[in-house]
């Protein structure tokens, strides 16, 4: 089940830095952003918050979509969605 259309991804600068930083798989952010388990709105920062377990712990991704395009801003492992 697909949760938008979009025709490309984009990644901030601060994104892919945490990606490298984090050792985040990019499997598992594209596999978060296509089949998240939760998605939520986060109003007060205009974007979307995609979650998805992944092994023994989480994915949590933000995202915003514009002009068809998902614009990656930030992402996370955790291993307790309480932490989070």
């Amino acid at each position: 089940m697909h949760f938008f259309c979009y025709e490309a991804y984009a990644f901030s600068r601060h994104a892919l830095e945490k990606m490298r930083r984090r050792n985040v798989n990019i499997s598992d952010v594209y596999a978060t952003l296509e089949y998240p388990d939760e998605v939520y709105e986060d109003v007060e920062h205009g974007t979307v918050v995609a979650v998805k377990k992944v092994d023994a712990k989480y994915i949590i991704l933000f995202y915003k979509m514009e002009a068809n395009v998902v614009k990656v801003i930030t992402l996370y492992y955790t291993l307790n969605l309480a932490d989070s």
